[in-house]
């Protein structure tokens, strides 16, 4: 069990995403003690809840992929990406409860998870782009993702540029 832990931890340590990070970190510590105190006898086993994230602009599924790698139980409750190949890659590899294609229609029906991350599009901030940030006008795009945050209040927000 020690192994464990500690193969556990340095996997944890290792994420880029610090919030993420914790959250997991405190969802481990949370099944251990649940382990521990059902193991006295004729204790019913510890039921688990899984954690539930969603996503905008989902893309290739980076923090669907992290949270597989770490082994984290967790239930995809919604993605969103207008790209056709996003959509095929995401339902191919992951059970997403709803998929979502427009950020502007369609995306207001997306429910509250603990976990919400949005890669949105650099180009009207980035050195490549025009530079223009908010007066760009793909930057609106972002609208939706923080009236999503502002309603739903997910427990972390991971927004990644």
């Amino acid at each position: 069990m020690g192994k464990c832990r500690k193969s556990e931890q340095e996997r944890l340590r290792n994420l880029s995403i610090s919030e993420l990070q914790a959250l997991v970190r405190r969802r481990e510590d949370r099944l251990r003690q649940q382990r521990a105190s059902s193991s006295t006898p004729g204790a019913q086993p510890a039921s688990s809840r899984d954690l539930t994230i969603g996503s905008a602009f989902t893309g290739w599924a980076a923090e669907a992929q992290a949270l597989k790698q770490l082994q984290a139980p967790c239930v995809h409750e919604f993605g969103c990406d207008k790209l056709t190949a996003s959509h095929r890659f995401c339902t191919a590899n992951f059970h997403y409860k709803k998929w979502f294609s427009n950020v502007f229609e369609d995306f207001k029906g997306a429910v509250s998870a603990e976990i919400f991350c949005a890669g949105f599009p650099c180009q009207p901030y980035s050195q490549d782009g025009r530079r223009e940030g908010g007066h760009d006008s793909r930057s609106n795009v972002l609208i939706p993702v923080l009236e999503y945050i502002r309603t739903r209040r997910p427990r972390t927000c991971v927004l990644e540029n």
